[in-house]
């Protein structure tokens, strides 16, 4: 039988397309922006001609992939259509999106502002950028931990990268990392306990507008590292000078103890100068407990304002303190001969005994030994003398080599002393003597000019007799006594005699006031 003729293959029916629903279309905008804002109305005008209504959901029928024919009659093959992806929203559908936000706000804050335009006075709302330390501000974008390294404690910052990295107060660490992707928002630091705790007055200052810094003696060290760790110039400024102006002889040790603490060697140079130059007048104990580095720091600077002695006194008085840490260059540099040349003779035999203990095998004396003994030596009367003595422990603990070096030196300075001595006192006996004579000579010339004298007036006394009391004076006599005063002779006799004469020295005297004047009459030469 003849073979059938083939039937031609005929397609599948196409399976129903759902449509799509059409894209709301955007509502136009109020005539509030239109009628204000005229280059909106354009804006508005371009986007809703640039935006699609609907999707197009069938594929055109001449854009049907053609039906492939199967090699035998019986076998099929389906259809794949490709639909074409919902185009994304267009620019001009985002501005208008951005305009209808635009229209809820605008008109609000007209109705609530126009009032100015009346006279009214409205105060216009602002709220400031700051940071929390307890909760997110709504636009806060980054986060400081801040650990405590001395309490073991952290605590969080939340703050605004804006803040951060702009503005005359911005740190130039954080405006380069900002510039850079970062993995994350936090930014996980420890300090010691002053940092951390100064770290509240930096961020005050980052979000100040007034650049208002709350810093004070105890915190200005710890800001000003803070503002040179984050590059914040502005602070490293304000901090500086007010340590400048803050310095003085009482607040010297904290800076140099706060300098040593974040390693600032500015504030420790310039803070050591200053307890140098006023040593006798900063707290003795602050002194010396200071940390071996630190004290040799001061020491060393080129004016201490103490004499040499003073100076040993108080590297005695340290040297005690830490003799767990003293070693042979703490012990040079602390007694260098720079500031150091005269050792206080009570500090002589301590500074001995540890220039021998931490100079063990120099076969030379050591400059400190030779400064030692020499004072040690010209005080001999008053410190080796003093020290046997005592039995001090310090000589207790001198070589044996070392003690017979000291007292050599000592009894040649005894014997200078003693002939210098006595040679003093040979001659302030003589220097006496000699006063005594040259006193001696001037009183026998003084005695013979007065023998001279007394022969002058026994030759002129001479001359007169005194007279005696059985005197009779003529009857005719009118005249007995003489007043120059009143320039006339009295008529009356002297009846009083003098007491206490022998009877051969008896005679008339002449009376005035309280006084008796013995009668004498002149003889003639």
């Amino acid at each position: 039988e003849p073979e059938p003729a083939p039937v031609p293959l005929q397609p599948e029916p196409e399976p129903p397309v759902e449509e799509e629903p059409p894209v709301p279309k955007a509502e136009t905008p109020t005539p509030f922006l239109t009628e204000h804002v005229p280059f909106l109305a354009g804006q508005v005008q371009k986007a809703k001609e640039t935006t699609p209504t609907a999707v197009e959901a069938k594929a055109p029928e001449d854009e049907l992939p053609p039906v492939p024919v199967a090699d035998t009659p019986t076998s099929t093959q389906s259809v794949q259509i490709e639909f074409p992806e919902e185009p994304v929203p267009t620019k001009g559908h985002q501005m208008l999106e951005e305009i209808e936000v635009m229209e809820s706000v605008m008109p609000q804050v007209d109705d609530d502002y126009d009032d100015i335009l009346d006279g009214m006075s409205i105060k216009s709302p602002e709220e400031e950028l700051s940071w929390s330390s307890e909760k997110p501000h709504p636009m806060s974008d980054w986060k400081f931990v801040v650990g405590n390294l001395q309490a073991k404690t952290k605590q969080t910052y939340f703050v605004h990268k804006l803040v951060l990295s702009t503005g005359p107060t911005k740190s130039e660490h954080f405006e380069k990392l900002f510039r850079t992707f970062q993995r994350s928002n936090v930014t996980e630091v420890t300090f010691s306990k002053s940092a951390s705790l100064a770290f509240p007055a930096l961020l005050d200052f980052l979000y100040s507008r007034e650049d208002v810094l709350d810093v004070r003696t105890e915190n200005a060290v710890a800001l000003r590292y803070l503002g040179r760790v984050y590059g914040i110039r502005k602070l490293v400024v304000r901090c500086t000078t007010f340590i400048r102006d803050d310095l003085s002889h009482d607040k010297s040790l904290h800076y140099l103890n706060a300098g040593a603490e974040f390693d600032d060697k500015k504030v420790m140079a310039t803070s050591s100068q200053c307890c140098a130059a006023n040593i006798t007048l900063v707290d003795r104990d602050g002194l010396t407990d200071l940390e071996p580095p630190l004290f040799s720091l001061v020491v060393s600077c080129e004016k201490v304002a103490c004499s040499s002695e003073e100076l040993s006194r108080i590297v005695g008085e340290f040297s005690r303190k830490h003799e767990d840490v003293m070693d042979a260059s703490l012990l040079r540099v602390v007694t260098h001969p720079k500031n150091m040349p005269v050792v206080c003779p009570s500090e002589t035999v301590y500074l001995l005994q540890k220039s021998e203990q931490h100079e063990p095998n120099d076969d030379k004396k050591s400059d400190l030994q030779q400064r030692c003994i020499l004072s040690c030596s010209t005080a001999w009367n008053g410190t080796l003398v003093g020290q046997l003595v005592w039995k001090s422990d310090s000589y207790a603990k001198i070589s044996p080599e070392l003690k017979v070096n000291l007292l050599e030196d000592s009894l040649v300075k005894a014997k200078k002393d003693f002939d210098t001595g006595l040679q003093a006192k040979v001659s302030a006996k003589d220097d006496e003597i000699s006063t005594r004579d040259s006193h001696i000579a001037k009183l026998k010339k003084t005695t013979d000019s007065l023998h001279k004298e007394i022969s002058v007036l026994r030759k002129e006394l001479s001359k007169f007799k005194r007279l005696p009391a059985e005197y009779e004076f003529p009857k005719k006599k009118k005249m007995y006594t003489y007043l120059p005063a009143r320039e006339k002779f009295g008529t009356e006799r002297p009846t009083a005699m003098p007491r206490n004469v022998s009877a051969s020295e008896q005679g008339y005297i002449y009376p005035e006031v309280n006084s008796r004047w013995p009668v004498f009459y002149f003889k003639g030469e």
